[in-house]
């Protein structure tokens, strides 16, 4: 992608329509690493499904997991698999190239100038435990180089362009998979980058999000202006609904509009100002699900706010700082006199610091606090860490305490481990019992995206309790 080593592929494939099975689809996007003209690795997560019914034989089988692949380009005139499939070219002339993938030892052998070579001990399959069932991957033939293929020339000037995909997977939303897509400017050589971007996902629950942003930094980092819009429709699927133990199923309609703006008013201090649109509504067609929405009060909100933002920034990078800290407060006042039909106030104040440890390692914690006044239940806080989903549980106000270790592995790879923990509590839960902590912890692996700036891509896996958990492939770092 661009000019790194890094690079996606996945493919889509749906069939049946009652000539063999009745139904059948098969998911699966990947990201890699090419570590040499050669040689690459890939993590990544398929979803199979195959409805068949014959007489007495009923065959309905779903299948979803983690994959962990090698890749193999080699040069020849021609490929066979011994199961008789071809290999497309995915570089121009002169030389032909094939990419075959095996996460488990399907095909064992194939042919290259008529020598046979045994490949089997090159593949492991790798399933995971629950929550995840397991997956058995068979062979997938790559798709055109024009998507993943690396350019062997390199310059000082990275592109402007980034594109990543985006991934998540949890029991609320289910397998949801997306792409973001950036231009990066700067506006003077004493700013930071600025950034503007496109984002779009889509899940197997029919849930879908999308939207614009902007973030930018001009004038000697004196200004700094962010903005955005987005849509998003999820399609919940409780199994434990607010902490009920209830199953509910709800459709979540939500538009929000905001823009920030902050001004640099001595040393590292930004203060200025933010207002916020936003339309909510909490839907469903099941009505037990709606008895339970009515006596908890959950129907959504539309309302618009202003409000005060203060910032300290000594973060030595914006994307991946490797010492400094940010603390930023904001607030929030939704008026009924601005437009909306509820009026409350959200505060939040976060902190974090970053200290690196030698050879680009980083110790990074942070500190949030979120709290409401005369909110609707829709507009309370939530549970904001890795392994849950934000809206699952709800409270008038929460605290959120996070740690991570981001390790260096080269200059581009990096691995990450974190733990942290959440209350909620307002309306008589404190934090003094146990049922209001909610703790997660997690490891995955990173990726330096764009190396001037420090983007990265990062794939980690995080587990909280209850059986709440999460798989994501998303881009810059958590905080």
């Amino acid at each position: 992608m661009g000019d790194s080593d890094f690079y996606v592929a996945g493919w889509v494939a749906t069939g049946g329509f009652g000539v063999g099975s009745d139904s059948f689809y098969d998911v699966s996007a990947n990201i890699g690493y090419q570590w040499n003209k050669s040689i690459g690795t890939t993590l990544g997560y398929r979803l199979f499904d195959v409805d068949y019914e014959d007489e007495s034989l009923v065959y309905d089988v779903r299948q979803e997991g983690l994959a962990l692949g090698l890749t193999w380009a080699f040069q020849a005139n021609s490929l066979q698999l011994e199961a008789g499939a071809g290999c497309e070219k995915y570089l121009a002339p002169p030389t032909a190239q094939g990419l075959l993938y095996l996460a488990a030892p399907c095909f064992r052998k194939f042919a290259i100038a008529d020598e046979h070579i045994d490949t089997s001990h090159f593949f492991r399959n790798l399933t995971m435990a629950a929550p995840w069932p397991g997956v058995l991957l068979c062979c997938l033939l790559m798709l055109p180089g024009s998507v993943f293929a690396q350019t062997e020339e390199s310059t000082d000037k990275e592109s402007p362009w980034l594109v990543t995909p985006t991934f998540s997977s949890d029991p609320k939303l289910g397998n949801a998979l997306g792409a973001l897509a950036g231009y990066l400017v700067k506006f003077d050589e004493s700013s930071p980058t600025s950034m503007f971007g496109a984002m779009v996902s889509y899940s197997d629950t029919d849930s879908s999000v999308y939207g614009l942003f902007g973030r930018t930094y001009f004038d000697a980092d004196s200004h700094r202006l962010m903005a955005g819009i987005m849509h998003g429709k999820i399609e919940n699927e409780y199994e434990d609904f607010l902490g009920t133990g209830l199953e509910a199923l709800t459709t979540d309609d939500l538009n929000i509009t905001f823009v920030r703006y902050s001004k640099r008013t001595r040393h590292d201090w930004f203060v200025g100002a933010q207002v916020i649109a936003m339309n909510y509504d909490i839907l469903t067609d099941d009505p037990a699900t709606q008895k339970i929405l009515d006596a908890v009060g959950l129907s959504g909100f539309r309302s618009n706010g202003l409000g005060v933002v203060i910032e300290r920034d000594t973060r030595d990078n914006q994307n991946s700082p490797q010492k400094g800290s940010h603390i930023s407060f904001n607030q929030v006042a939704f008026r009924e006199g601005l437009g909306g039909d509820v009026s409350f106030d959200r505060y939040t104040l976060k902190y974090a610091k970053y200290i690196g440890h030698g050879n680009g390692n980083v110790l990074a914690g942070r500190i949030k606090g979120s709290w409401t006044n005369d909110a609707p239940v829709s507009g309370y806080s939530s549970v904001d860490l890795r392994g849950y989903t934000r809206g699952e549980y709800l409270a008038p106000h929460a605290v959120t305490f996070e740690v991570e270790e981001r390790y260096a592995l080269g200059e581009k790879l990096g691995a990450t481990a974190f733990l942290g923990a959440a209350c909620l509590y307002g309306d008589g839960a404190s934090c003094g019992d146990n049922d209001n902590w909610f703790p997660a912890i997690g490891a995955g692996t990173t990726y330096l995206l764009k190396q001037q700036e420090r983007m990265v891509v990062r794939a980690e896996i995080a587990v909280g309790k209850d059986d709440n958990y999460g798989f994501y492939i998303q881009f810059g770092n958590s905080f």
